[in-house]
Order: C-alpha cells, then sequence, then structure tokens
C-alpha cells in the first residue's frame, strides 16, 4: 500500500449514514451494514465471535457510556506529577475527525488536504499512511494516546466483569 492510498476500513467507517428507505429490505441493509461491522470489529481488533462482540461491546460503552468511563494519565492536570506529553497526535487525530465530521468529505480527502496545507507552510507533511493510523487511533481510543496501556488495563477488567456476570459470579 502506497502513502496516499486509504486503508480499506478507514474508507468503510468514512463513508457517513446508510440511507434506508420504504424499499430497503432486510438483506439489502445487512449487505451495506456487514462490511461496516466487519471494519468497526478490526478497530477494536476482534473477530467476529461471541468474545469479539463481547470485546466490541465493552469498547463501544467505555467510549460513549459516562458510568464506564475511565479517568487516567492524560485527565491529569499539567501541573500534577504523571502527565504525558503525548497529546499532539491525540489533539491532531481529534481535529482530522472533526474536520471530516464538519464538511461531510470522506477522511482521505481530510488527511489529503492536511497533507497540503503542511506542504503549503513549508512542512514536511507526514506519509497518509500515518495520519490515517492516527485517525483509527483517536477514533477507537476516544483520543486518549496517553493513556493506551491504562485503557488496555481497563478494557480487560471490563471484560472479566462482564465473563462474571455470564458465569454467574457477580
Amino acid at each position: 500500500m502506497t502513502d496516499d492510498e486509504l486503508p480499506e476500513w478507514e474508507r468503510i467507517l468514512s463513508a457517513g449514514p446508510i440511507p434506508v428507505t420504504g424499499e430497503a429490505t432486510a438483506d439489502d441493509l445487512a449487505a451495506v451494514i456487514k462490511p461496516r461491522l466487519e471494519a468497526l470489529l478490526r478497530v477494536y481488533g476482534a473477530a467476529p465471535t461471541a468474545e469479539g462482540w463481547r470485546a466490541l461491546a465493552i469498547g463501544l460503552a467505555i467510549a460513549y457510556e459516562r458510568a464506564l468511563s475511565m479517568r487516567g494519565v492524560a485527565d491529569v492536570p499539567a501541573s500534577e506529577p504523571g502527565r504525558r506529553g503525548d497529546t499532539g497526535r491525540l489533539k491532531l487525530g481529534r481535529t482530522l475527525l472533526g474536520q471530516a465530521e464538519q464538511t461531510g468529505l470522506p477522511m482521505s480527502a481530510v488527511i489529503e488536504a492536511h497533507r497540503q496545507a503542511e506542504r503549503k507552510a513549508g512542512r514536511r507533511p507526514r506519509a497518509a499512511s500515518t495520519l490515517h493510523e492516527i485517525v483509527r487511533d483517536a477514533r477507537k481510543l476516544g483520543g486518549n494516546l496517553a493513556d493506551l496501556v491504562l485503557r488496555q488495563k481497563f478494557e480487560a477488567a471490563a471484560l472479566r466483569a462482564a465473563t462474571d456476570l455470564e458465569d454467574g459470579h457477580g
């Protein structure tokens, strides 16, 4: 893959809402939804198995449900010890995601516009594939790159809690 090619999973997840009409059948919609679910599973490093769906559900719940959110190192005020300084990558990923949402453009177009702006400013742009990774990480981690290890630990604990509930140990 060259630097300017859009990864297939990113193209799929950047496609926007699925148009639904009265004429659409469940089979029609399933054919559109299936590749999107496959791409989403890939972002969360999961397979289409019971454990994979559980991991996806936990990942989405952690990302979007306040009751399951975590407070990690990046949430500590900059003046306190333990704050990590790798938030530039996070900020760029959030910015690119915001631009795609605001403009309605596919992520590939937003990334190319960013690269052109960097060139115009006399800076060497990052490779398109690197920018896609930054966006993927920002999307998956809720943008909190400084807390990757803590988030992985938190996800593992949430998966264990879900398994305990399923097994009746809760």
